[in-house]
């Protein structure tokens, strides 16, 4: 609902009750120059937290803090959670800030005990480092610096597998093809031996070529 101001003072706009997935928000925002001001507090589904609202010049800026405990978001479930973000809302190019932490991710076969990350992005271009860390399976450990730019990411990424040493030799790089997604050829190294990976994924399809040019090498799940 929107309250109107007295003379001379701030519409303000009243969220009784704003539900995404189990999770609502609520409070109140003034419309100010520039945007709107104001707090939404959140909570349900098993995230708390808020989200506050201020214009910087003529550009909204959103800051946004949320716990996650025992949180179900869309199709994954999270046992512990926490998010920070600043958010700009500039029409030359949106920008965003955030790190997030968390342990006891699960969706569909994809498990991680832990992870940890952090974004800065411009328009849709800039980094976004990540680690994440789990043992449902095969136990992992890896850490990553994507270099994010539109249709195109380039990571770098080094860690262990099954306790053994993994590391990317030269950066993957993947690129918008059509429907899908290309990896051009990726050296890594693992285990001791050397090999180089490419291929293809989209939505309905994945395709992969692998090589060897030192033994051992093993890629996981592949044999080779």
């Amino acid at each position: 609902s929107i309250l109107l101001p007295p003379p001379g003072g701030d519409a303000i706009i009243q969220v009784d009750r704003l539900a995404v997935s189990g999770t609502t928000a609520s409070g109140r925002l003034a419309v100010v120059s520039g945007g709107f001001t104001g707090r939404l507090g959140v909570a349900g589904g098993g995230l708390t937290g808020e989200l506050l609202f201020r214009p910087v010049g003529t550009v909204q800026r959103i800051e946004t803090h949320l716990d996650a405990a025992n949180a179900q978001l869309d199709s994954a479930t999270l046992r512990r959670g926490h998010l920070d973000a600043v958010m700009l809302l500039d029409p030359a190019g949106a920008s965003i800030e955030a790190t997030a932490t968390g342990a006891g991710l699960r969706q569909g076969r994809l498990s991680l005990a832990r992870f940890a990350g952090s974004a800065r992005l411009r328009g849709g271009v800039g980094e976004v480092r990540a680690a994440i860390a789990g043992s449902r399976g095969r136990a992992f450990d890896i850490q990553s610096v994507t270099q994010v730019s539109p249709d195109r990411y380039v990571v770098m990424a080094q860690g262990t597998l099954d306790r053994r040493p993994l590391k990317l030799l030269t950066p993957a790089e993947i690129v918008r093809d059509g429907d899908g997604w290309r990896l051009g050829t990726t050296k890594l190294s693992f285990a001791g031996g050397e090999g180089a990976v490419s291929g293809r994924f989209s939505d309905t399809a994945l395709a992969l070529e692998g090589s060897r040019s030192r033994v051992p090498l093993t890629i996981p799940g592949n044999g080779f």
